[in-house]
């Protein structure tokens, strides 16, 4: 399971969910189900704010290797502290398994830990946390190259650039990111919403750039998209 959960997440999910975990002997085989379990979840878009899985997983990786499993655990019981709304204890779990996954070099739940805790601050209203964790995202991902990340976490702060009113800072991210190659469609369209409402809310205002990044995504068939802003 835990080699293709990342590209199949759904066949993981239903695998894991017909397992019989009471046939499990050892602590360990028990953890690491309650860890991948929460991972699939979580690959499917599926918002858990139970912290059970979590728990069952740091029963045996809090003590014992690997380490990435531990750094794992944390993060996903941030995640369901995140989901209940109790931000506090989300901060304190994302930030062991910030630690953790820095001792143990997994680059990629680091990056993720980071954007966790910029979400859990924008959800306080902290914008200069909320940044201050993008950036440091922003970082880990451009390092490890993982394009998909990166653009997600550079849509991230061009919104947040522009709630804290640093308009241009703002421009230069979205502006960038919608003339990227690579970038997927959604995450382009989301940027181009963002752009239009950009040239709608600066002191500025240009309604025909608005209108003409508006209209871009209604062709893209992303309409959707525009309630957001």
């Amino acid at each position: 399971v835990e080699s293709y959960i990342k590209d199949h997440p759904d066949s993981a999910l239903k695998v894991l969910e017909e397992m019989d975990v009471s046939r499990f002997k050892s602590k360990k085989d028990r953890s690491l189900h309650a860890l991948l379990h929460a991972m699939a979840l979580d690959k499917n878009f599926i918002d858990v704010d139970d912290d059970s899985l979590a728990n069952a997983a740091l029963d045996y990786f809090e003590h014992y290797g690997p380490r990435y499993y531990k750094a794992r655990a944390l993060y996903y019981k941030g995640l369901a502290f995140y989901y209940a709304a109790n931000y506090n204890l989300a901060i304190v779990e994302f930030s062991k398994a910030e630690q953790v996954s820095r001792e143990c070099g997994d680059s990629l739940y680091l990056g993720m830990t980071y954007v966790c805790l910029a979400d859990t601050y924008s959800g306080v209203y902290n914008d200069l946390q909320e940044i201050h964790y993008l950036l440091k995202a922003k970082k880990v991902f451009t390092n490890i190259a993982e394009e998909h990340f990166l653009s997600a976490v550079d849509k991230r702060l061009g919104d947040a650039y522009m709630n804290n009113r640093d308009y241009e800072t703002s421009y230069d991210i979205l502006s960038d990111l919608i003339s990227r190659e690579g970038v997927s469609e959604n995450i382009q369209a989301s940027a181009m919403v963002s752009f239009a409402y950009l040239h709608m809310t600066k002191p500025d205002i240009d309604p025909k750039v608005a209108h003409h990044y508006y209209s871009a995504v209604y062709a893209m068939g992303r309409a959707d998209l525009i309630g957001e802003r």
